[in-house]
């Protein structure tokens, strides 16, 4: 059985305050208006502490990629995880036909990951609570959510 760590990219392995300013404003629930902040992810800057944390673990346990960033973005994307020693067995992307929120567009795929017979999700690494809270009281799946400077609270109300 593959014992997996599901690690989300945006505000938990890098930090993504220099694009707060393209959070789109208006049409935020069409995924073609995430296109710009999706893109600008190669200015962000690596949280070091989880970053060093995925990289104990991917020596132990399969690291799975799990990011509402938009798929335009995948193959810089994966240079980018690359580039810092991030080696991920699997990286899922938000597709622009893929609706619905974050939240529940990444519980359907968690929900698919873990319905393939030899995996099982040891843990989550993401930077919304309440969705942690979710995954683990609907899933099982323990989560760890890490803790953002004050300036996150304010530069991306509601999100």
């Amino acid at each position: 059985m593959k014992t997996v760590v599901v690690v989300d990219l945006d505000s938990t392995l890098f930090d993504t305050s220099p694009r707060h300013h393209l959070v789109p404003t208006e049409n935020r629930h069409a995924n073609e208006s995430w296109h710009p902040y999706s893109q600008a992810h190669v200015d962000d800057v690596l949280i070091e502490g989880m970053a060093t944390l995925v990289r104990l673990l991917q020596d132990q346990v399969r690291i799975y990629v799990l990011s509402g960033r938009m798929d335009i973005a995948y193959d810089t994307t994966r240079q980018q995880l690359t580039e810092h020693g991030i080696f991920a067995d699997r990286l899922r992307l938000r597709a622009d036909n893929e609706l619905g929120s974050v939240a529940e567009w990444k519980i359907g795929v968690l929900r698919e990951w873990m319905a393939e017979d030899d995996t099982k999700i040891a843990l989550m690494l993401d930077d919304f609570p309440d969705l942690c809270a979710q995954v683990t009281a609907e899933l099982g799946i323990p989560t760890v959510t890490p803790m953002l400077p004050v300036h996150y609270n304010t530069t991306m109300p509601g999100l």
